[in-house]
């Protein structure tokens, strides 16, 4: 405490003397109060860096979202931040993940969501891993179509998320009985640049079979074939055929009468 003592009584004298410390020296002295458990000081310390003219580095915005965080406080650190970007504090090359992972463990989805598009908003970068992540927490916390809308924005970024985050997304949405948006979505995904494998198109398939959806299955079954999914067309007819046989029984069960 006595070295953090000494650090403040030496800003106050660069203060006294008409000098102003750098932000690598505020960095050290926020760090330091963080140490110290003086969260608050250290938040402080960052505004009036801000008060004198001294600008962020990304360094300073990771240095508090890691304090506040680490002390269960990411909601309260997003409003930090959310101010902060409003003043036209936040630098470039700010990474978010810390914080908005922290949101997302919090059960903070939605101000998470908040935090990155007003981020985009002011022309700021979010890395993919960031947006996997969110996207990941919206699907495994249930709002899946808060995570369909996020990742029409990421994609309308030009960001390609991870394929596993995708498919698991497909997959919630064919298990809900939503093939055909969970086809629209991947039929985007692959004009902004995506490769699908064939876990992605067995989703479907089986997605559209338990639908009764026959000729979409097949539209999918086709581009399989033409993707290079699919060896030999003995493979090709078998799965057209269980497709087929599939979605009849789903029909008959509601009702409907087939021929085989």
């Amino acid at each position: 405490m006595r070295r953090l003592e000494s650090g403040l009584e030496w800003f106050k004298e660069m203060k006294r003397r008409g000098l102003k410390p750098n932000v690598v020296s505020f960095n050290s002295l926020i760090s330091g109060l963080f140490r110290e458990g003086e969260t608050d000081k250290g938040v402080a310390v960052a505004r009036e860096m801000l008060d004198i003219g001294c600008t962020f580095s990304a360094a300073t915005c990771e240095i508090l979202i890691n304090g506040l965080c680490g002390e269960g406080r990411a909601l309260e650190m997003c409003e930090i931040l959310m101010g902060f970007l409003a003043e036209g504090a936040v630098p470039d090359g700010f990474d978010c993940f810390v914080l908005v992972e922290s949101l997302c463990n919090d059960g903070n989805e939605d101000r998470a969501i908040k935090l990155v598009d007003s981020l985009w908003e002011n022309g700021k970068s979010v890395n993919v891993v960031t947006c996997s992540s969110l996207m990941e927490s919206l699907r495994k916390c249930g709002k899946i179509d808060e995570a369909i809308g996020f990742m029409e924005r990421v994609m309308e970024k030009g960001m390609v998320l991870d394929r596993i985050s995708c498919n698991c997304l497909f997959e919630d949405l064919c298990d809900s009985g939503r093939a055909m948006e969970a086809n629209r979505l991947r039929v985007l995904w692959g004009k902004k640049g995506f490769d699908v494998d064939g876990t992605t198109f067995g989703i479907l398939v089986r997605g559209f079979s338990r639908e009764g959806r026959v000729r979409e299955g097949e539209k999918v079954v086709d581009e399989m074939l033409d993707g290079g999914f699919i060896p030999n067309i003995a493979t090709y007819n078998k799965l057209r055929d269980g497709l087929k046989r599939q979605s009849n029984r789903v029909l008959r069960s509601k009702g409907v009468s087939v021929q085989e």
